[in-house]
């Protein structure tokens, strides 16, 4: 999903450039200087993290897309440490940026830099993730959180035989109930609650139905949440579910990951745990979100 809206990611975020230096708006746009030429314009990027190749990819999409347009770049990573994050974003209103683009760590901690920013009349484009907690950002750029969860639930009653390729129900779908497991994002990205709603109101129905079933009874987003994304405490909850839920023989069938990292622990934990290496030789469906190499190949 997100590998499809890259250069949608890039256009945004430089048509949202644009606008803040041609036409004002929001905290501190209407303090851009709307003479200068791009080459006289800095825009700082802050990036989450160099340990996924998807915001590599992010990071590199916006700085060559702003390059492109002549405007000087000055991108930084924050290794998933929101007091690194807190002190890039500072260093950058320090140095003068006019323009700040944002991938927040944790979009409720940057309340200071914020009002730092609008201090100095930069403008400040949150990126994917939402900025909470502050009135100062000028622009938002992001895609619908709430249908990608549609979509990887969609997916997942597809792998589940449940669903056809568009989506429908199937004439052939499996007699038996389907045992799933659910995991969810990061709490503190805002896009984590948005994804999980539009899964479960996907799934829910087949829940109550009796099409699918979680064994665990872990469907709540508390309980599902994956911190910071990282792929060892997926596996290490996917290795604790197998054991208490699964020892006894139990099948499973699939598992809801809503992006990369988690897939690789949760498929590292099954093939572990003797699940097979492969769909055809019994392991079970895995969702994913990003298409990082790692995973697809």
């Amino acid at each position: 999903m997100r590998t499809a809206s890259k250069m949608m990611f890039t256009a945004a975020a430089v048509s949202a450039l644009a606008l803040t230096a041609c036409e004002g708006g929001g905290a501190g746009a209407d303090e851009v200087d709307t003479d200068a030429a791009p080459e006289d314009l800095t825009v700082g990027v802050a990036m989450p993290t160099q340990t996924y190749e998807r915001w590599l990819n992010d990071g590199a999409a916006v700085e060559d897309g702003l390059e492109e347009m002549g405007y000087n770049v000055e991108l930084q990573y924050a290794d998933d440490d929101i007091p690194t994050q807190s002190q890039q974003i500072d260093q950058m209103i320090t140095s003068g940026v006019d323009v700040l683009i944002v991938a927040s760590i944790d979009g409720s901690a940057l309340t200071s830099q914020l009002d730092a920013a609008e201090a100095e009349g930069i403008p400040v484009i949150a990126y994917d993730r939402l900025l909470t907690n502050s009135e100062n950002v000028d622009f938002y750029v992001t895609f619908d959180n709430y249908e990608v969860g549609v979509n990887q639930a969609n997916s997942l009653l597809y792998g589940l035989g449940v669903l056809d390729e568009s989506f429908e129900p199937t004439d052939d779908a499996p007699d038996e109930t389907l045992n799933v497991e659910l995991f969810a994002y990061s709490l503190d990205d805002n896009n984590a609650h948005l994804f999980w709603q539009g899964a479960i109101d996907t799934l829910e129905p087949y829940m109550e139905d009796g099409t699918i079933d979680v064994p665990s009874e872990q469907t709540d987003i508390n309980q599902a949440a994956t911190q910071r994304w990282e792929q060892e405490t997926a596996q290490q909850r996917m290795e604790n579910l197998l054991t208490t839920h699964y020892n006894d023989g139990s099948e499973l069938h699939g598992v809801l990951a809503p992006a990369d990292p988690l897939s690789r622990g949760i498929i590292t934990a099954l093939r572990n745990d003797g699940w097979g290496d492969s769909i055809e030789d019994g392991l079970p469906i895995v969702t994913g979100q990003d298409a990082e190499i790692a995973t697809v190949s």
